[in-house]
Formats: structure tokens, sequence, C-alpha cells
């Protein structure tokens, strides 16, 4: 940002642009992307944003006091005219931002494009403030989403690497059954019938990978993936029980520490305590009686 000579105001106005982006969701009545209504709203409908109102009836303010005085003295408003809590001629009574279904772009380095970027932005219940935000939060009323300047790029060639070294990671271990299949019911979160082929492990493991390379490899590489392997083994053979997200011995005592749920990331937890290891030993030996 640059220092302006007069009142020594600070430019809050950036040399990039923003997009923001319709969020398509598939619903029942409209599943064929190509459909002019697909996603939830019609070619040439818009979505008008205001300034979000606060509980206390007043706007929430979009703007810093260094921005406000900045934009007032650039676009030769008054002082004051952009404050929230002005009684008469309120310059947020009637601002507002139509977004539609085609992308809309704000200069950031125009004043007024820089305005109704700040009321998007400040309208968190319906927009998303970036794409990992929108990847990873999944706010089910995110309508829109803001992609920076570069961020889409960026994002793709993470993508791009990410899945690049998923293929090599499950080129090192497709001759391993147990782990690819664990690593595909962790990622489906559905059972696989023990005497599926490898053949077709591997192609659902492929099919995961091109959905979502990052998940992939964030529990490829997870620490405990030999003890998930040790834990869905030991359930396909009656050794330990599933009932819902929970996780039990055959005798059906949680497996847990006292005051916990028996969730996947506690049972894991539990069998590899130190003071548990009599148990987790005696459980793998099950299993390999259970696999001769």
């Amino acid at each position: 940002m640059v220092e302006t000579k007069s009142k020594g105001i600070v430019s809050c106005l950036k040399d990039n642009k923003v997009i923001v982006r319709f969020i398509r969701k598939p619903d029942g009545f409209v599943t064929n992307p190509k459909n002019p209504q697909y996603g939830g709203l019609s070619m040439g409908a818009s979505i008008v944003l205001t300034v979000p109102v606060l509980r206390n009836g007043s706007y929430k303010n979009v703007l810093t006091d260094n921005e406000k005085a900045f934009l007032e003295e650039t676009l030769g408003l008054e002082s004051g005219a952009l404050s929230v809590h002005r009684k008469e001629n309120n310059y947020w009574d009637n601002f507002n931002v139509a977004l539609k279904k085609e992308d809309t772009t704000f200069n950031l380095s125009d004043p007024i494009d820089y305005i109704k970027y700040k009321v998007v932005v400040n309208n968190t219940d319906l927009v998303a403030p970036s794409l990992e935000d929108l990847q990873s939060k999944k706010l089910g009323t995110w309508r829109f989403v803001i992609i920076n300047e570069g961020e889409e790029l960026a994002q793709k060639t993470a993508v791009a690497n990410a899945r690049a070294q998923a293929y090599i990671l499950l080129g090192s271990i497709k001759e391993n059954k147990p782990k690819v299949k664990t690593i595909v019911q962790l990622l489906t979160n559905k059972p696989i019938n023990n005497n599926t082929k490898l053949d077709q492990l591997v192609v659902w493991a492929t099919e995961e990978i091109e959905k979502e390379p990052k998940k992939f490899l964030q529990i490829a590489n997870d620490e405990f993936l030999d003890t998930k392997i040790n834990i869905i083994e030991a359930i396909e053979y009656g050794i330990m029980k599933k009932r819902g997200d929970f996780y039990f011995m055959a005798d059906n005592t949680p497996v847990c520490e006292k005051n916990e749920e028996p969730t996947l990331d506690n049972c894991v937890k539990f069998l590899n305590s130190p003071k548990n290891q009599t148990i987790y030993l005696k459980l793998q030996s099950q299993i390999k009686n259970a696999q001769e």
C-alpha cells in the first residue's frame, strides 16, 4: 500500500483483481451441467448482496476507518459519508452488489469495485473467502466463492502435483492388498469384501486419486495406517465389531480410554498407547491365527 501525502492516509487500493464465482450445486430436478438451469441459478438471474445488518439493527462496518477516510477523499465525498451510523443520506441504504451465475470480476485498484468487494467478502454466510476454504470447510449456505488472482492456477498446480505423488505412492504399494484395500475403504467409508481382487482395488484407488489426490496422500501416508489395517482385519474376522462409527471388541467392550467415544481415532490411540500393548499384541495374534 502507498501512503498519501495528505493527512497521512494510506491507500487501500491494490493492483490486482478477484473473481467471485457462483457455486453450482446439482439438485434433483436439473442434473445435466449443460442445462441453463443447472446449479441452482438461471443464466442472467442474480443474487443481490447488501451490507450485512447486525443484531442491533445497524450496518456492519465493512470498511476500516483508514479505508473509509481514503475512499471518501478519493471519491470526493464529505468526511464521514461512508459511516454506517449516519442517520440521513446513509451511503449504505441503497448500496448493493448483484452477483450472477457468470463470474464477476472486481478490480481492486478501482475504488467502487473495492467497496463492492468489501461488501461481498463481509457476507460470510453466502460467500466463501477462498477456494481452499470452500473445499475444506464446505459451509452449506455458501453460494459464491472468492478467487484471488493467481489462486486458481496455484490450486490446479497443487492438485496436479498431489495427483502425481499419489500415483507414485500407489505404484509402490500396489502389490500390498491389505494396504490398498484399507486406503480405499477409508477413502470411500464403505466396507469392501475380502475376496475383492487386487486389480479391482487398484482401479478403485486410481478413481479416488482422480477425485481427491490430497486426501489419498493423507490417508496413505498416515503413520497409523498399519493400525487401521489391523482394525479392519479384526472386524472382518469377528475379533472386533463396528457399530455406526464406533469400534468394540467382540465382547462389546469399547476400544478407547474411559470417558471417550470409541471412534476410529480414539481406537487407534488406545491400541498404540504403551499401557495397552498387551491388548494390541493379542489382537494382532488373533488376526494372524484367523488368517492361517
